[in-house]
C-alpha cells in the first residue's frame, strides 16, 4: 500500500528559517509535500487552491500576524480542523488565552531550537493522522451534550455520556482501566457532585494518575480562577465554552 503523502505549510517571515526548517522536515519525514510562505497573505494564497494536514506559523509575520492567519484558517471550510502550530519565544498567558481562543492548536517556544520544532511537528502530525478511543462524557445539559458527542463521533470516538458526577464515578467503580481512555467533564454540573468533585474523586478515591485516566474538564472562558482549580484538582487539559471543534478535538488527542 502506497503511504500517505504529508502536507505540511510552513510560514516564516525568515527565509533562512523556512529553508532550515523545510530541509530537515524532509531528512525526518518520509512522503513530505512542503509549502513555504514567508507572509500570511502568501499562506492564504496557497489555502484558497489546496489542503494541508498540517500548519506552522511564525506569531511574528509581514502585515496580519500568526494569530490572525490562524482566525482565518478556522473560518475556511476545508481547513477549520486542520492543526496549527505557533511558533513564538514569549507566549505568555494573555498570549496563549488568544491563541487558544483563535484556534491555535499548540505553540512552540522558538528559542528550543529547529530540530526541537521539527520533532515536534512530526509529533502533532503523527496524533493528528487519525483518532480512536473511548470517552466517558459527564455533561447535564442534553441540547449540548448531544451537539457536543455527535462532534466526536464524527471523529472516531465511541461515547458513553451521562448527565452527573454520581452516575459517571459508579461506571468508573464498576469498570476496568481500560473500559475508558478520557473522561470528559464539564466543570458545572448540576446535583450534589460537581465536575470538581468528581475529578477530586477520580485522583483521591480510584488512584487513577493523570496517565492512567486523563482529565479534560470544560469551564468558562477566561474564568482564570476556575482554571486554576482545575489544574490544582488534577485536571490535564481544559476547553472552554462555547466549544470549538478544532480545539476539543486537538485536546483529546
Amino acid at each position: 500500500m502506497k503511504e500517505k503523502t504529508s502536507r505540511i505549510m510552513i510560514v516564516d517571515r525568515s527565509e533562512v528559517a523556512r529553508s532550515i526548517i523545510s530541509h530537515i522536515l524532509q531528512k525526518e519525514m518520509n512522503n513530505t509535500y512542503i509549502v513555504t510562505c514567508g507572509s500570511a497573505e502568501e499562506a492564504m494564497e496557497h489555502l484558497h487552491r489546496e489542503k494541508f494536514d498540517l500548519i506552522t506559523t511564525s506569531l511574528l509575520l509581514p502585515g496580519i500576524d500568526g494569530l490572525d492567519l490562524c482566525y482565518e484558517i478556522r473560518k475556511s471550510g476545508k481547513q477549520h480542523l486542520t492543526p496549527v502550530i505557533v511558533v513564538s519565544s514569549d507566549a505568555d498567558r494573555r498570549l496563549l488565552r488568544e491563541g487558544f481562543s483563535a484556534g491555535v492548536t499548540d505553540y512552540f517556544n522558538k528559542s528550543l531550537g529547529y530540530k526541537r520544532l521539527v520533532e515536534f511537528i512530526k509529533d502533532v502530525s503523527q496524533r493528528h493522522s487519525g483518532i480512536v478511543g473511548k470517552v466517558l462524557y459527564v455533561e447535564d445539559s442534553l441540547s449540548t451534550a448531544q451537539t457536543t458527542q455527535n462532534l466526536m463521533e464524527r471523529h472516531g470516538l465511541h461515547i458513553t455520556h451521562t448527565t452527573n458526577g454520581e452516575e459517571a464515578l459508579q461506571l468508573l467503580k464498576n469498570s476496568d482501566s481500560e473500559e475508558f481512555d478520557i473522561i470528559f467533564s464539564d466543570f458545572f454540573l448540576e446535583g450534589q457532585m460537581t465536575g470538581g468533585d468528581l475529578l477530586y474523586a477520580v485522583r483521591t478515591q480510584l488512584h487513577y494518575s493523570r496517565q492512567e485516566m486523563p482529565v479534560l474538564v470544560i469551564t468558562i472562558e477566561d474564568n482564570k480562577k476556575c482554571q486554576t482549580e482545575i489544574f490544582h484538582a488534577g485536571a490535564n487539559d481544559f476547553v472552554t465554552k462555547p466549544i470549538k471543534e478544532e480545539v476539543l478535538i486537538a485536546r483529546v488527542k
